[in-house]
């Protein structure tokens, strides 16, 4: 067997339970694959590859293939061993719940993930969406894990950016004020001011 591939990149690991292990090899040869005692056959092609797809389909599990290859004098290659994982389960993401938050608050991303065999160094995690906490809006965020063998798990949820504080009054004058009949009012104005619209002048007409 002059080299062997796996269609992944290593670590070999697939979510296809019926994978296919493909190589080169001298044309006309047979190439033979033992996985857990079942063998698969080939013949290099007269380009020299080779490629063989494994069925009936594997179980999730850590397999060993053990290949040869037997060329048409019948002279036997020594074995090449690749290792591959099949794993067709996504990985988890939990911790991410529907938030409400007031204006001008603080935001912080937070979600854990795990996986049924791959370490978390071996998951990408990728998060769609923004989040304004100084725009009043409801939004929209998913998180996207992908472990090594493409399986993909998500999850959503919406921040929902509000303003619950109460605008403030404030008068330049005083809270009571006595006066004549039949004179003249003076208004002293007022401002109010607000965590999110700002500040404004009240003037009474």
């Amino acid at each position: 067997v002059s080299s062997v591939w796996w269609d992944s990149s290593a670590p070999y690991s697939t979510n296809d339970s019926t994978p296919t292990i493909r190589g080169t090899g001298e044309i006309g040869s047979m190439v033979s694959i033992d996985i857990s005692g079942t063998i698969y056959t080939w013949v290099v092609d007269g380009s020299g590859n080779w490629s063989v797809n494994i069925n009936p389909a594997l179980t999730e599990w850590s397999y060993s293939a053990s290949i040869i290859a037997i060329d048409v004098a019948g002279n036997v290659s020594t074995p090449t061993s690749v290792s591959f994982v099949v794993d067709e389960t996504a990985p988890i993401l939990t911790g991410v719940v529907n938030q409400v938050l007031e204006v001008h608050s603080g935001y912080i991303d937070s979600y854990v993930v795990s996986d049924n065999y791959r370490s978390l160094t071996g998951i990408t995690v990728t998060i769609s969406g923004i989040v304004n906490t100084w725009v009043l809006w409801t939004y929209p965020i998913t998180y996207i894990a992908v472990d090594n063998s493409g399986n993909t798990g998500t999850i959503s949820k919406i921040v929902s950016i509000v303003d619950t504080t109460k605008p403030i009054v404030t008068l330049y004058g005083l809270s009571e004020i006595t006066i004549e009949a039949n004179s003249v009012f003076d208004d002293q104005w007022a401002i109010w001011s607000d965590n999110y619209d700002g500040t404004w002048s009240i003037l009474i007409a």
